[in-house]
């Protein structure tokens, strides 16, 4: 499902190939994240799971952030939605 919202994603216009790896939107892209991150929440240190955890973009899209493993980390569901469109690299 979700390589399906980034290939709609570039056909609509909305990112371009330069600002975007479609790769992180698979699942296999997501695991290698997290797995890089090991499986832990960047802002609290909390362990979280493929289910659990999400990739939080560093400087964030609507401040010109990129769609690229080096501008997400991984983070728990709490901390990304308290830090919301919060540049804190």
């Amino acid at each position: 499902m979700t390589n399906l919202l980034g290939r709609l994603a570039l056909r609509n216009g909305a990112v371009s190939r330069e600002h975007f790896d479609p790769e992180l939107f698979t699942s296999r892209g997501r695991l290698r994240l997290f797995k890089r991150d090991e499986f832990t929440c960047w802002h609290c240190r909390m362990r979280v799971t493929e289910a659990t955890g999400e990739l939080d973009h560093i400087k964030p899209v609507a401040r010109g952030g990129l769609h690229f493993a080096d501008n997400l980390r991984t983070s728990c569901r709490a901390c990304n939605a308290r830090k919301h469109a919060k540049f804190d690299g």
